[in-house]
């Protein structure tokens, strides 16, 4: 499959220099996310930040062997 990215998934149109967020960036191993645990007496859903552990790949891009975004990012192969 071939990716063609003349736009982004917002429909706005790409420059030949675009970049995503996770080039080259260091993998982040831990998160912090806000998840429900349970509800308030007002009805209300009450969260709670809880710690995640992602798995250890390093990039999930479907197109990144096609994508020009992609091209000299440590990633791309791995």
């Amino acid at each position: 499959m071939s990716y063609k990215p003349e736009v982004d998934l917002n429909h706005n149109v790409v420059s030949p220099h675009h970049r995503y967020g996770c080039y080259d960036k260091p993998q982040s191993r831990e998160t912090a996310i806000e998840v429900q645990h349970g509800w308030t007496t007002g009805g209300r859903r009450a969260t709670h930040m809880h710690q995640t552990r992602w798995l250890d790949i390093g990039c999930g891009h479907s197109y990144r062997e096609t994508d020009p975004s992609c091209r000299g990012c440590k990633w791309r192969d791995a």
